[in-house]
């Protein structure tokens, strides 16, 4: 399991130049008792030797649990160096199951929440309740043990792994829940069936056309809440981007969700930041609509022309 030893060191190729030879060997000697003896603790004490592929599952989760607790507390990598690696391993830790408490907070908050009806949103909030009773933290914290199929806005980034994976997930999930519940249900309903049809079976996102709508009409200084848009609405859009340039569009949008979110009370970072790249996105789509004639491909029209 030798050559598994550098790769549980965090950012290791960042790690300062001046880092000596001898120094480097240090690490990777400690790294390896290390992860020898987090394999003698999983076999428990049975054997020494594991196949290669749960090695490296070891590996990874050392890599995790240090790196948790490095970033957590803003101490430097070169604290590999001089710590104790076990002592860091489980501070780690320790910050990984707070991450859990906190995902389980949100989950325990977003099952309770009214939501429309769908059937991934439902399936996935269902299987992420068995993921406190399966998760490993003390040698697989990289493990995801839930199948999340319901598709967000913007995907979490697959940097995340694990429970890192998960909280942001959740926070993401929050964040377009909360959104969502200001705008009347049966409107928003009207207009999901409008953009889906069968919006309740198949795998969509139930906030994205409904915050778009609203970003179309805050654009117009229209009515958020109606969520409708006319075709005189569509013309309107078209019209005001026109003249504008990529970075005037993007601008131009990224201060409509900032209003929109404002007015919504969803301004905090996380929400602010979430929706406003996600309106930005939407210039490229916008443009290649007009090119089309319309931009109800974008922003879902109240009746079909």
């Amino acid at each position: 399991m030798g050559e598994y030893a550098l790769s549980v060191i965090p950012d290791f190729g960042k790690m300062p130049a001046e880092l000596t030879h001898a120094q480097l060997l240090s690490l990777s000697e400690r790294m390896r008792s290390l992860l020898a003896r987090r394999t003698a603790l999983f076999t428990a004490g049975e054997s020494s030797s594991v196949p290669i592929e749960t090695a490296q599952a070891l590996a990874e989760g050392l890599s995790l649990s240090l790196r948790a607790y490095l970033d957590e507390s803003g101490q430097s990598d070169r604290l590999l160096l001089r710590g104790d690696l076990e002592e860091l391993r489980a501070r780690g830790e320790r910050v990984l199951r707070r991450r859990a408490e906190q995902s389980r907070e949100l989950w325990n908050t977003l099952c309770l929440a009214p939501h429309i009806e769908n059937r991934s949103l439902c399936d996935t909030l269902r299987s992420i309740g068995g993921f406190w009773h399966l998760w490993e933290p003390r040698f697989f914290p990289q493990e995801l043990p839930c199948d999340i199929d319901y598709q967000l806005i913007e995907p979490v980034p697959e940097t995340l792994c694990g429970v890192d994976y998960l909280l942001e997930y959740l926070r993401r999930l929050y964040a377009e829940t909360s959104l969502l519940s200001h705008f009347d249900s049966a409107r928003a309903e009207a207009l999901l069936q409008r953009t889906y049809r069968d919006y309740k079976e198949l795998p969509v996102n139930l906030c994205e056309p409904v915050f778009d709508c609203a970003l179309g009409l805050e654009l117009l200084g229209s009515d958020i809440l109606s969520i409708e848009m006319t075709a005189e609405s569509l013309e309107r859009l078209s019209e005001l981007f026109e003249p504008m340039s990529e970075s005037a569009g993007k601008a131009a949008l990224s201060a409509a969700a900032n209003t929109l979110c404002a007015k919504l009370g969803s301004s905090d970072t996380l929400s602010l930041d979430y929706f406003t790249r996600h309106a930005m996105s939407l210039h490229p789509r916008i443009e290649a609509s007009r090119c089309t004639g319309s931009l109800g491909g974008v922003f879902t029209p109240t009746a079909k022309d």
